[in-house]
């Protein structure tokens, strides 16, 4: 297949989003084009990413580099921009994955999930369960032969490829270095910016209700979150201290920059507000 120019794939994968609902295995592999499109990733380094590497507000991604022919201490940590077209079809994603981690006994942060039941080993292997290298390419294979033969005969429909490798080709993403474990003096600085930007927040949003000095306060703690996030600080660490700052409800939490759909998957990694079996 001739190289494709990262604008027709975006093109692409943008046509799809809008051509109404869709199924499981669609928006799975909706998201996982968009991400490598916008990040090069390497099909070991998708199956490598958990909900931490998602920024609060699914504006970037933390992504552990593995060239291959490298050694493991070779690896390196990256922060890559994701497109609205990436953040949207990640919005779609996550209540999917989430839905699917309610069948299986596990406090799981894969990022990519599988969508059916299977076996391995001789042993039969619910859905929900972490993505291998391999089901992750038999599973965009599969989403991908199916969207054609469905898109075929569209105006302007592009075929997508059927090998993920085909995604990075023509991709140069813009990457900042990142952290690949988080130095403990600063992120005490950090989580201590994110609690006193947290009650700068709480207190305007008490007092002054859509005010410019909401705003600002919004501006603040929002670069605070999103600092610690790059420093590597977990997600359920911070949502701990901006709860104890006074920001505990969805709304509050979304005014200081989370996205919801990402706050579930934390809650639901964490065992929080899970009913009892």
């Amino acid at each position: 297949m001739a190289k494709r120019p990262r604008s027709l794939l975006g093109a692409s994968l943008t046509e799809l989003a809008d051509y109404g609902a869709a199924l499981p295995a669609r928006l799975r592999m909706l998201a996982i084009g968009a991400t490598v499109v916008d990040t090069g990733a390497r099909s070991e380094e998708l199956c490598a990413n958990t909900v931490e590497d998602l920024s609060p507000s699914l504006e970037e991604l933390r992504l552990v580099r593995r060239p291959q022919g490298w050694s493991p201490s070779e690896a390196y940590a990256e922060l890559l921009t994701l497109t609205g077209l990436s953040r949207a079809a990640l919005r779609r994603w996550l209540p999917v994955r989430l839905a699917l981690l309610e069948r299986v006994d596990t406090n799981s942060t894969a990022l990519w999930v599988s969508l059916h039941g299977n076996h391995r080993d001789g042993h039969a292997v619910p859905a929900g369960i972490p993505l291998q290298e391999r089901g992750l390419a038999r599973a965009w294979t599969r989403a991908v032969t199916a969207t054609n033969i469905q898109m075929a005969g569209e105006p302007s429909w592009e075929p997508l490829p059927t090998r993920m490798e085909q995604l990075r080709r023509g991709v140069s993403p813009k990457a900042s270095p990142a952290p690949m474990h988080p130095d403990a003096e600063r992120a005490a600085t950090l989580l201590g910016d994110v609690a006193d930007r947290g009650r700068e927040l709480a207190a305007a949003r008490a007092d002054e209700p859509g005010s410019t000095a909401e705003l600002e306060a919004r501006v603040a703690v929002r670069k605070a979150v999103r600092e610690a996030w790059a420093e590597g600080i977990e997600h359920a660490l911070q949502l701990s201290t901006l709860a104890e700052a006074g920001l505990s409800d969805n709304e509050g939490l979304a005014a200081a920059g989370w996205e919801p759909a990402l706050i579930a998957a934390i809650e639901r990694a964490q065992g929080w507000g899970r009913p009892p079996k």
